[in-house]
């Protein structure tokens, strides 16, 4: 599946989030260690993020729908999860995204990116 140009990245200030998952020496957190912790949302959030860096979105992807699927409420993952699916090209799961997002738990700046995503994934057109 060809899934285009990737997008530029909206700075979000994504990289606050917890540092305290282990780490291999690189410093990225492997797959073996989110097998080894599975329950660790921290751990597999900065797997996600790893996985982004290194251009890997699909894998980022699936790892940020295992940390919604146990916190749906975390408000933070699922922006970077709408972040994730624009950068793929999936403006309509991005879409669905942005429309679950509880801006109430964002940072001010979470909360603007999470309005210039609004903007770039256009209007609604429908309701999930």
């Amino acid at each position: 599946m060809w899934l285009g140009p990737l997008l530029a990245t909206v700075v979000v200030g994504l990289a606050s989030f917890p540092a305290e998952a282990a780490q291999d020496q690189g410093g990225a957190v492997t797959f073996a260690q989110v097998l080894a912790a599975p329950d660790n949302l921290d751990l597999n959030f900065d797997y996600a993020r790893g996985e982004a860096q290194a251009g890997n979105l699909l894998s980022a992807a699936a790892a940020m729908e295992r940390v919604l699927d146990a916190r749906p409420d975390w408000a933070t993952a699922r922006l970077y999860y709408a972040g994730l699916l624009y950068r793929l090209d999936d403006v309509q799961g991005a879409r669905v995204q942005l429309w679950l997002l509880n801006d109430g738990k964002l940072s001010q700046q979470e909360r603007q990116a999470a309005d210039d995503y609004r903007r770039k994934v256009g209007p609604w057109g429908f309701r999930p």
